[in-house]
């Protein structure tokens, strides 16, 4: 004589409040964010040109040299006086970068290895408020 199964109750999960306790959390994670605005300045780096098409008169290009602690302003290939930030920026501000072209506008910045990044900062913020673009020295090992 076999022997009948009972048709046992299906056991199930309660699923229901799944979705109260998903929208709760969502919730609480909404309002506990801090939203943090980046900071940071857009700079426009012009691009490359061949020598051919390079301008040949780099003596009227302002040539900025930052150093560890000082900051020197020369034009073309002179090596500079050494100026303090504002000094700088009233020197930026004679070239009045805002009415020209912007191939005439370019301001070359050599950067020493030792020179700590928010004085870096400082320098190209300075040369991007006055209209100037920067363009990069960057030495050959």
């Amino acid at each position: 004589m076999a022997r009948q199964r009972k048709d046992r109750a299906k056991a199930e999960i309660e699923t229901g409040s799944f979705s109260d306790i998903s929208f709760l959390l969502i919730i609480f994670f909404v309002l506990t964010t801090t939203l943090s605005k980046p900071t940071g300045r857009l700079v426009e780096i012009p691009s490359a040109a061949p020598p051919a098409e390079q301008k040949k008169d780099d003596d009227k290009t302002p040539t900025l040299k930052v150093l560890g602690d000082r900051v020197l302003f020369g034009v073309g290939q002179s090596e500079g006086e050494e100026v303090t930030l504002p000094a700088l920026k009233g020197k930026l501000s004679k070239y009045a970068f805002a009415t020209k072209p912007e191939k005439e506008r370019m301001v070359v910045v050599e950067v020493a290895d030792d020179v700590q990044w928010d004085r870096y900062f400082k320098v190209v913020t300075l040369v991007a408020e006055t209209g100037g673009v920067v363009a990069l020295v960057e030495k050959e090992e």
